[in-house]
């Protein structure tokens, strides 16, 4: 008796574990996976945006060395139809390619691109959700002016060996840039005094990517292929020859130059708070009624919040009503509120 008690005590000490135990450690494990691979997740968006963060400021900072240099902000090229960024112009009888900007002139001779820099393009304002673009951004000019890329021939009618770039110098470097968007071109031989880069496309895990280079086609896009922007605007209403807006006699902020995707608050003066966390953060760090530029990043959403609503709930996630327009502007500030964004003037 005694024997086979012992055996049984033996056999008790033996046994494996009851199934809820199993149960209970299979779900411990996995629950230890979930917050790992959660916590993975968001330190790899803090990085992203801590990355873009470094990229857009030392953006930022070669667009303020490029206007000290210079005494003009590096032009606005015409990313979007209905004329290429690459123009032929003649110029003393020579067919030569010239950078395509914008005119950043008050003249009632520019109407056109002076309210479209206003965010009116045609005389209307801005409208995403119809459709519209906005067109006062080009992710050409920073790899154009900041890191002299514009290496296709200026005139391709001569012999190679007489041919020089558009921006006047092979390589990440340029000659003189002018206001109008060209270059001060010397000779093969003799280009000149070079200036730049102002940004190295090497760093920060980002790309310089050509995407048409017959075209004058180039991008620094982050580490998903998102590319970079360069904001520039008018401030003033459609028709005015001024860029301050008046009310009561007082210069007023008018909100309707700022229809760009970090600033989507009706913000009425300088200083207003907003529900909206980016325009927040811009006016802590500058009253952004004095920026004249901004470099933005899309953050790690990978969209800046004009995309089209389809694009922006893949991006984002969520429930949203594409058909209520409330919901698509709850979605077009929930898409903007990582963009990286800095401010300048």
């Amino acid at each position: 008796m005694l024997h086979r008690l012992v055996h049984l005590q033996g056999g008790a000490a033996r046994r494996g574990f009851t199934l809820i135990e199993l149960l209970i450690s299979i779900l411990v494990i996995f629950t230890l996976i979930g917050l790992l691979l959660v916590g993975g997740r968001l330190a790899l968006r803090a990085g992203r945006s801590s990355n873009q963060a470094q990229t857009v400021r030392s953006m930022r900072l070669g667009v303020e060395q490029f206007k000290r240099e210079f005494g003009f902000l590096p032009p606005l090229a015409r990313d979007f139809g209905p004329t290429d960024p690459i123009i032929t112009r003649n110029i003393n009888g020579r067919n030569l390619k010239r950078p395509n900007v914008y005119a950043f002139s008050l003249d009632a001779t520019n109407a056109l691109d002076r309210d479209m820099l206003r965010g009116y393009p045609g005389g209307s304002k801005i409208n995403f959700d119809s459709g519209d673009r906005d067109l006062r951004y080009s992710t050409l000019s920073l790899p154009w002016y900041l890191s002299g890329v514009l290496d296709l021939a200026e005139d391709t009618s001569v012999p190679i060996g007489s041919r020089v770039p558009v921006d006047g110098s092979i390589g990440p470097r340029t000659t003189e840039p002018r206001p109008d968007g060209s270059f001060v071109v010397g000779t093969p031989g003799r280009p000149g005094r070079r200036y730049g880069p102002y940004f190295d496309t090497g760093r920060g895990g980002n790309k310089l990517t050509v995407v048409d280079a017959a075209a004058g086609r180039y991008e620094i896009q982050d580490a998903k292929g998102v590319a970079f922007r360069y904001y520039r605007w008018l401030r003033g209403r459609s028709g005015q020859t001024s860029e301050i807006t008046r009310v009561n006699n007082t210069n007023q902020f008018n909100p309707d130059w700022m229809q760009i995707p970090f600033v989507v608050a009706d913000l009425s003066a300088p200083g207003s708070t907003s529900l909206d966390p980016t325009v927040e953060n811009l006016n802590a760090r500058g009253d952004i009624t004095s920026a004249e530029f901004a470099i933005v990043g899309a953050g790690p959403n990978g969209v800046f919040g004009d995309e089209p609503i389809d694009r922006l709930r893949e991006a984002v996630g969520g429930s949203y009503d594409p058909a209520d327009p409330f919901d698509r502007a709850r979605l077009r500030r929930e898409a903007q509120k990582d963009n990286v964004v800095e401010v300048g003037r």
